[in-house]
């Protein structure tokens, strides 16, 4: 009987140290908001009201993500990310872990991660901001255009030392099409640095990376280049929380896209009114975007807000293109 005893605790205790040494997290953000949506082009208006109406009507992008970790030893883990987002108004998911989705080695030099991961500039310059309307900015001549590269496939790099942090990013990829005509070969590749400091209430970052894409065929020769770059940085004056940053998208043989914003964030115990104008130019266009934000957190993880912002705003002479949206919603974190 004794031993009997001994060896289920023996086993008890062993599944304990495997349950200790591999963990698997659920977690997501489900953010629905209200709001009107009025988009104004030259004479032409569109208007729309309802759920999640608004390109920056929420304050997150609703998602849900399995993440893990397992102690391989000697202070090495392996860890795994795998992210999708979908609109919270219907359920409807995006295609497949669209947010997302990385597997590689975490220890005392960082991790190591290869999969589709955010970018440094996204990581960096563009994490700085009072409220999120610091993006707003597709290209004044084609709406599909952002004006930053958020996410790559490659091989990424994230590491934080005594309060300066690093990320990195390479990739490549190449297809090729054999025919009777001759071969057809695309190319791309990405690399991307970014390096941040935070100490107290002061942090700063900056990043750039470029990209490269290629096309060869008979007859055929395209090659495309653009390097994003920018530089950012906040001061927590405990009162108010101020920031700053200035980024740009330089194509190559063709002119850069700049856009520069500050900001502000003002606490009020459990509400806080944050504030930001970001002005955007592109080749001749100018476009002065502005948002105001007020949030009040119920708990850690239950938020109630309100926004007012107009974005993807673009002018040229007499022509003039903008978005104005106004909403209310709650956001949840589990």
């Amino acid at each position: 009987m004794k031993k009997s005893l001994i060896a289920i605790a023996a086993l008890a205790a062993a599944g304990a140290a495997a349950a200790a040494q591999s963990s698997v997290t659920l977690y997501g953000v489900v953010d629905t908001s209200y709001g009107m949506n009025r988009v104004k082009t030259g004479n032409v208006t569109t208007r729309k009201v309802g759920l999640n109406e608004g390109k920056y009507g929420n304050l997150s992008g609703s998602r849900w993500g399995l993440k893990g970790q397992e102690d391989l030893g000697n202070g090495l883990s392996a860890v795994f990310n795998v992210e999708a987002g979908f609109n919270s108004a219907d359920g409807a998911f995006k295609t497949g872990f669209n947010r997302r989705s990385v597997v590689g080695l975490k220890g005392s030099f960082g991790e190591v991660l290869v999969g589709t991961d955010y970018t440094p500039m996204d990581k960096g310059p563009m994490s700085f901001y009072a409220t999120d309307i610091h993006t707003g900015a597709t290209h004044p001549l084609n709406s599909k255009y952002e004006f930053y590269t958020a996410r790559s496939k490659g091989l990424h790099y994230n590491g934080n030392f005594s309060g300066v942090s690093v990320n990195g990013l390479v990739g490549y990829t190449e297809g090729k099409v054999t025919s009777p005509a001759g071969s057809t070969v695309g190319k791309g590749s990405v690399v991307g640095l970014g390096l941040g400091y935070a100490s107290g209430p002061f942090a700063v970052s900056a990043a750039a990376q470029h990209f490269r894409q290629t096309t060869s065929a008979p007859g055929v020769e395209a090659t495309g280049h653009v390097t994003e770059y920018g530089i950012a940085g906040s001061y927590d004056f405990t009162a108010a929380k101020l920031y700053a940053h200035y980024a740009a998208n330089k194509p190559k043989g063709g002119k850069a896209w700049q856009q520069a914003g500050v900001g502000v964030s003002v606490p009020f115990n459990a509400f806080t009114l944050g504030a930001q104008y970001v002005y955007s130019k592109a080749g001749d266009y100018k476009g002065h975007n502005f948002g105001l934000e007020g949030r009040y957190a119920m708990s850690k993880r239950t938020d109630l807000y309100a926004k007012a912002a107009r974005y993807d705003a673009w002018k040229l002479g007499n022509w003039s293109t903008r978005s104005d949206m106004f909403s209310v919603g709650i956001r949840h974190k589990f």
